[in-house]
């Protein structure tokens, strides 16, 4: 969808969180409180789930609410239908039951609505081949003006694509510091022979009047199936996927046109058959953490100039009892600059005792491991095993899968000029028409009089120009074959007045 406005007005940006982040949600009734980075506090909620779950707190730290797996097994069918969001008092959200998602780790992600006002999205996948329909790609929508600043789900699992996805969402904001991406990896299933691996992302681009349709990339090795997980580097500008069964590769994100590019697969240097789950970049972007999720349990360090790895632990139980284990899932850069590990407590083959019962309380789940230097490459990242106790709350294999909501703009890029447009912008002229968006190979500029038009990309690279003179209603044809897939700028002046469109162009 298009929408124009004059190059005339001028608008401030939204307003950059600054502690968004800060409040953690996990766990059985788990959570952290980073509003004080020198000293962040366990919280005791009413977090209810071994995995998956996301929250958001205000510019103040104060918090909003949160969504998460509740206490069940995920194979018991219906269980993918019945996820909850809920409110900053803990309670259910309204209208906020039955969420399609199974709850696995990286399955649901908050993304602040583009148009501010309180709304927020809600991404969730229906993700395990084997569970019961429907499969696919959902969204929900939550508005925090209803019920005194509590908030409503005031509409919810909107199917956006049908099929088969890895465990792994993720979210950085686009360089023009207001709108956002959103990206996910699906797979195939064929009835014959199972789970068919690709190379394929969906990229989406959020702005305030749309979830624009996903922009196809084929990049990287093929993946398939099973655990993961996507995250952004610290610039937003890199995207690892960690994947299960030996699959690691970072990937050049651009933030203002959605491209991915230049793809290191760095599969060679572990294991083929590892189970990997769980990945961080460290604050500087040097260095990558992994988590190898079965026995034995390891947290590597790759650097990412050179390509080498380092163990730098295997994680273990206390030594001192028996049959006490300790299994890593999921870790993640924390506002703290320091990046935490999420474990639960299991057999020594890692064997997972879920839902505890009220007698398993120890070490091995009441504490999460913490790199304290994770710029530092080797040992000296400092790993501490039982780094951050959870003031009597348990852990399980989940943290929060939260983007971050304080990246600003792109400054410099080009882009970031786009955060001068209102929020909220207003229709645009019925008599200038662009059309269809997404296109591929042409689109359609319907006008009323004369016009001049430029294509560009969003740091103002030219790519088509032209121009159309006529006093009767007429459309301009534009042949877009050659522009490679992405995010393009649509200048359309007509008169004295300047209109701007997003094009996405598809393959």
């Amino acid at each position: 969808m298009f929408v124009f406005f004059c190059i005339e007005l001028f608008f401030s940006p939204n307003a950059i969180a600054q502690n968004r982040n800060s409040i953690w949600v996990f766990g059985d009734s788990a959570g952290i409180d980073f509003s004080n980075v020198l000293n962040p506090v366990p919280l005791v909620t009413n977090s209810s789930g071994r995995g998956s779950s996301s929250s958001v707190a205000d510019s103040l730290g104060n918090f909003l609410f949160y969504t998460g797996s509740d206490v069940g097994i995920v194979t018991i069918p219906g269980s993918a239908f019945n996820r909850k969001i809920y409110n900053r008092l803990f309670q259910v959200m309204d209208n906020g039951d039955s969420i399609h998602f199974v709850g696995w780790y990286n399955d649901c992600i908050i993304i602040p609505n583009p148009s501010g006002q309180n709304k927020f999205y809600l991404f969730h996948l229906s993700v395990s081949y084997g569970q019961p329909p429907p499969h696919g790609l959902f969204y929900s929508e939550i508005d925090l003006s209803f019920n005194g600043g509590l908030g409503k789900v005031i509409s919810k699992n909107h199917l956006l694509q049908s099929g088969y996805f890895i465990d792994a969402t993720a979210a950085v904001r686009h360089g023009n510091g207001r709108d956002w991406w959103f990206i996910c990896k699906p797979y195939y299933v064929d009835v014959s022979i199972g789970i068919v691996p690709t190379d394929t992302f969906y990229v989406y681009l959020i702005t305030p009047d749309s979830i624009h349709p996903p922009i196809k990339q084929q990049i990287g090795s093929k993946k398939g199936g099973g655990i993961g997980n996507l995250t952004f580097s610290s610039k937003g500008d890199k995207i690892n996927l960690t994947c299960a069964r030996g699959g690691v590769e970072i990937i050049d994100f651009d933030r203002c046109s959605g491209n991915l590019s230049n793809a290191v697969v760095l599969d060679s240097i572990l294991d083929a058959n590892d189970l990997l789950s769980g990945s961080a970049f460290s604050p500087d972007d040097s260095l990558l953490y992994v988590i190898k999720a079965e026995y034995p349990f390891y947290l590597y360090q790759i650097d990412l100039v050179t390509h080498s790895l380092d163990t730098i632990a295997e994680i273990t139980g206390t030594q001192t009892v028996v049959n006490r284990g300790r299994s890593p899932v999921s870790i993640r850069l924390a506002p703290d600059g320091k990046i935490y590990m999420a474990a639960a407590y299991t057999d020594t083959l890692g064997y997972l005792y879920y839902p505890y019962d009220d007698s398993c309380y120890f070490a091995e789940n009441m504490y999460l491991g913490v790199v304290n230097n994770p710029n530092v490459k080797g040992l000296g990242c400092n790993f501490d095993n039982f780094g951050f106790y959870l003031g009597g709350k348990r852990s399980y294999w989940g943290l929060p899968n939260n983007p971050d909501y304080e990246l600003g703009a792109l400054a410099g890029s080009g882009c970031d000029t786009l955060t001068n447009l209102t929020p909220d912008p207003s229709p645009f002229d019925r008599e200038v028409n662009i059309f269809p968006n997404p296109a591929k190979d042409f689109v359609f500029i319907k006008c009323t009089s004369n016009i001049t038009y430029e294509i560009t990309d969003a740091a103002g690279k030219k790519y088509l120009q032209g121009g159309f003179n006529s006093a009767e209603a007429a459309v301009v044809s534009i042949n877009i074959g050659q522009l490679r897939q992405g995010v393009y700028i649509v200048k359309v002046t007509q008169a004295d007045c300047s209109r701007f469109a997003r094009l996405v162009v598809i393959k």
